[in-house]
Order: C-alpha cells, then sequence, then structure tokens
C-alpha cells in the first residue's frame, strides 16, 4: 500500500514457517529507498493467511487489515480486524555495515544517536539476543567489534524500549 502523503510505502508480511502466524509491517521510505521493519509483529490465529486481505491506510496514518484466509484459498475467508501504527515519517532505521574483521573478530557500525539503539545477534534469524559489549562512539554514530566465533551470524538494531 502506497501512503503518497508520506512518500512511504507499507508492506504486511507473514513470517514463513511461523507457527502460530506472525505478521510484520516493513516501511519504505520513498525518496531515500530505505526499509525499516516493525520492532514488534502480531500473532494471529493459527489458521490465519494474508492471503485475500484488503489494506487501507486510515486518514490518521494507520494501516487498516481486514479479511484474510483460514487455508490460502478465496473459498474460506476470516473476519479478521487489524489497526497497525507504522513508524512516524522520516524515522528509518539507522544503517549498519561491516568496517573491517581483523584477528578473528568483526567490527560493525552504524549511525544514529548513542544509546538509541541496541544491536541484537542471532544464528538462526529466529532467536536474538542483545550483544553485551557497549558499543563505543564512531565517525557518525557508533561502533562494535564481536568475535567472529559462529560460522554464521546476524545482526539487527532495535530502537530502545522496543
Amino acid at each position: 500500500m502506497v501512503d503518497p502523503e508520506g512518500g512511504r510505502a507499507h508492506l504486511l508480511a507473514q513470517a514463513a514457517g511461523s507457527n502460530p502466524p506472525e505478521i510484520r509491517l516493513f516501511t519504505v521510505e520513498l525518496a531515500a529507498g530505505a526499509l525499516t521493519a516493525s520492532a514488534q509483529s502480531q500473532v494471529l490465529d493459527p489458521a490465519y493467511v494474508l492471503y485475500g486481505a484488503g489494506i487501507t491506510r486510515l486518514t490518521d496514518g494507520r494501516v487498516f487489515v481486514t479479511g484474510g484466509s483460514a487455508d490460502g484459498s478465496n473459498f474460506n475467508p476470516v473476519r479478521h480486524t487489524l489497526l497497525v501504527t507504522p513508524p512516524p515519517a522520516g524515522t528509518a532505521a539507522p544503517s549498519l555495515g561491516i568496517v573491517g574483521t581483523t584477528g578473528g573478530q568483526i567490527e560493525l557500525v552504524w549511525s544514529g544517536d548513542p544509546g538509541a539503539y541496541i544491536l541484537q545477534e542471532s544464528t538462526n534469524l529466529m532467536d536474538w539476543t542483545t550483544v553485551s559489549v557497549e558499543p563505543g562512539p564512531a565517525d557518525a554514530g557508533q561502533h562494535i567489534t564481536v568475535p567472529l566465533d559462529q560460522s554464521r551470524r546476524f545482526f539487527r538494531l532495535l530502537p530502545v524500549g522496543q
């Protein structure tokens, strides 16, 4: 769904393989191309599928979702209603990047005010834990050095308090 007044597009996605199903709102700032995922997801009835759901932007900026399907077809509709509040315009997530690896360690940097975000890590994109090392200041944000002790590791930033 496109929000022409806010210059954004909102995408509602259901997590693959989640049981019970979870949906999450993604917002794209059209001018910058920045993608923001909602920090929280909505757990739904185990039989719910987004297929056939109607999505509308309300005048107050919230996203109204109605309908859906119990089996992914047009023949088994359900009556679910959700109201989702997207992040305020201009609050795209900070960029998170890798600036180097040395001696079995990796250095991550991100933009944003000190203490505004917490860094989390995962090996499977399902179970997340907060990185216990405190970040230090960088040229345009924060940086942290963490050991490369896993064969596969994912990182994300979440606003403090979410």
